[in-house]
């Protein structure tokens, strides 16, 4: 499964590139929030009055709901030292990474799974182009034929000296392994592209050779937009309340300018009246 972990860090580098908090205290380690509210989905914000520090850690719910389904009590307890925290609501505040505040690593796993079989299912049948039969022998050559169908598949020119080897008695089953892997290609552009949407990053997910029109780009982008303001919004709206109650000044930009999105918008699309005027000018 070296592959799929490939994939799995590859988006978890991706999503981790959307989050940038700025102005944080300096005991709070960015790459390590960013990564916790990825795996968590949730945060604790709470200050250490001994130690006189503010905090950002996963935590876990204690107590009942409030009228918000929230928790009222949270219990926090560190990695290293195992230093515990009982914590209400009155004393912390919890920062969601999207509105439901649930984990987003399943989403990261999921899509680095479909990848994964889909790159696999490439690499085989770009293999049975190059060996597209089945090899049929006696049991007791068996091991001759599959030594000499191994270097085959490696590169190695193969020549046996034997006497016993009676190459009339090797037959092959054609496989007939149609190439696909263009196609299967393709799917695997639509799932990545899929996963870039669900984090709110510009993509093309239309294909077709010429450029698109700017109605096209529109409907593509509406749901790149709708998607980070799940994940925007909420944070803001939460870094409001952080900074409200321990008197910090904490700050949260989304990593992709709005202003690359323009310029990606410019390149990607044409307007369908300027293609109307070249079209009659070529006349």
């Amino acid at each position: 499964m070296e592959d799929y972990e490939i994939f799995k860090n590859r988006f978890l580098d991706l999503a981790s590139g959307c989050f940038n908090f700025e102005n944080l205290p300096k005991n709070i380690y960015k790459p390590f929030i960013i990564r916790q509210l990825i795996l968590q989905g949730s945060l604790l914000a709470f200050r250490d009055e001994v130690m006189d520090k503010m905090y950002l850690y996963p935590f876990c719910a204690s107590g009942p709901l409030n009228e918000y389904n929230l928790p009222t009590q949270r219990h926090v307890v560190f990695f290293n030292n195992g230093a515990s925290y009982y914590l209400n609501e009155d004393e912390s505040v919890i920062l969601r990474a999207n509105v439901s505040g649930t984990s987003i690593m399943a989403v990261i796993e999921y899509f680095a799974r479909q990848i994964y079989l889909i790159n696999r299912t490439i690499q085989i049948n770009i293999n049975a182009q190059k060996t597209p039969v089945a090899l049929t022998c006696d049991e007791n050559t068996r091991l001759t034929y599959e030594n000499l169908l191994k270097q085959y598949q490696g590169n190695v020119p193969v020549i046996f000296g034997s006497k016993d080897l009676d190459i009339n008695a090797l037959k092959s089953i054609s496989l007939n392994a149609p190439f696909v892997a263009d196609k299967l290609y393709a799917m695997l552009s639509q799932y990545w592209n899929e996963f870039l949407t669900f984090f709110g990053i510009p993509n093309l997910s239309i294909n077709k050779k010429e450029r698109l029109i700017t109605d096209e780009v529109t409907r593509t982008m509406g749901g790149i937009l709708i998607a980070r303001q799940n994940f925007e919004n909420q944070i803001r709206e939460d870094i409001e309340q952080i900074n409200e109650m321990f008197g910090t000044d904490i700050k949260f930009t989304w990593g992709v300018k709005r202003d690359t999105e323009i310029e990606v918008n410019e390149n990607l699309s044409y307007n369908e009246d300027n293609e109307e005027e070249r079209s009659g000018e070529n006349e």
